[in-house]
């Protein structure tokens, strides 16, 4: 397998970590990489924590990545927060397959298209960073989603867009469909992203498909954290090429145990079987199979108020946010759960 000396490297997904000191670590780690460290518009502690790990965390070598959803309220928060950092850049996640559009989104084809067109205007209207689009379900088995995927990269990539990355979200790219789908994109040489999943045991076969396709790029996860816990690891990519740094991989194990738990116990509680994180897996993910929800990142409310039983805000949901993913740091509790504790602290908070 042919791999470019240059050969780049995606540290961590999106993560939950939110903490400076794991970050520049990883920095260390996985020198030249491109980190995604979180979702700055979900809510004021989330915004808190990317800010602190940009002002701490930051140096010339690893680029730091802020990720969002395609609402304008995410493009203005990580447009304010990475404006006065450098070797800084953001990333906007849609849904690119039919299956995706209807469950997450509700809209046809015609109309994302439409609103990618204007999401990468306004971002052009509010920052001058890099902004990369992420394609969320490329591999879904549906006639013409290839040719979708050309057509949307090429408007993008001729449009002001960095760079485009191509997501395998449910991990069941077969080794064919991933051939067909680079070939296609390789006239955009090193513009193209791979983010791999390992539903179907062939993520680290479509990676290698990707690398000879030119992709220089490969989204991972340390301790393949992420959804459904199929994303890969970067240690992973060894076979490929990627250089690894043993010394500092040795202090981020240390750091994560001390700070958030044994790794496999801490992932598993939030992200393994039977599990699903709120947001759009509550919608594609068997919802008539009895889950386990987690409060997760999610941004709309509607999903939100379904998950919770009630009906609530989008300042509450960001409230609710603050206390369990940052104040509380419960971030396994059940629906029921979680809304009885949220509201009982409440009450100790502002007494009726």
């Amino acid at each position: 397998m042919f791999v470019r000396e240059d050969f780049r490297r995606d540290g961590l997904a999106a993560n939950f970590l939110a903490d400076d000191q794991l970050i520049s670590i990883v920095s260390k780690l996985l020198e030249g990489s491109r980190i995604n460290i979180g979702y700055p518009a979900i809510c004021q502690r989330e915004y808190e924590a990317c800010s602190r790990i940009l002002s701490n965390s930051q140096n010339d070598s690893t680029e730091l990545c802020v990720v969002g959803h395609a609402r304008e309220e995410h493009l203005d928060a990580m447009s304010i927060i990475i404006k006065n950092h450098k070797n800084v850049s953001a990333n906007s996640w849609i849904p690119i397959s039919d299956y995706f559009l209807d469950q997450t989104v509700r809209v046809n084809p015609r109309e994302a298209y439409t609103g990618l067109k204007s999401l990468i205007q306004k971002w052009k209207d509010r920052s001058d960073k890099p902004f990369d689009i992420a394609f969320a379900d490329c591999t879904s088995d549906e006639s013409g989603l290839p040719e979708r995927i050309f057509q949307w990269s090429e408007y993008c990539l001729n449009n002001g867009v960095r760079n485009i990355i191509v997501c395998d979200s449910r991990g069941i790219g077969e080794p064919a469909k991933i051939e067909e789908i680079f070939d296609s994109l390789k006239m955009f040489g090193n513009r193209i992203e791979f983010h791999p999943h390992d539903d179907n045991g062939r993520a680290l076969e479509n990676v290698g498909i990707a690398l000879s396709r030119g992709v220089e790029i490969i989204g991972t996860a340390f301790y393949r954290s992420g959804e459904r816990l199929t994303m890969i690891d970067p240690r992973e990519l060894r076979q490929y090429g990627l250089a690894f740094n043993d010394q500092y991989y040795g202090e981020f194990e240390r750091q994560f145990m001390q700070k958030i738990g044994h790794p496999k116990i801490v992932l598993e509680s939030v992200l393994g079987k039977d599990k699903v994180v709120t947001g759009s897996q509550f919608r594609l993910r068997n919802r008539d199979k009895v889950l386990k929800i987690v409060f997760g990142v999610t941004s709309d409310v509607h999903i939100a108020s379904q998950i919770l039983g009630e009906r609530i805000s989008k300042e509450k949901l960001a409230d609710i946010k603050n206390t369990f993913l940052y104040d509380e740091k419960r971030l396994c509790l059940e629906p029921p759960e979680l809304i009885a504790c949220y509201n009982s602290i409440q009450e100790e908070i502002c007494p009726v």
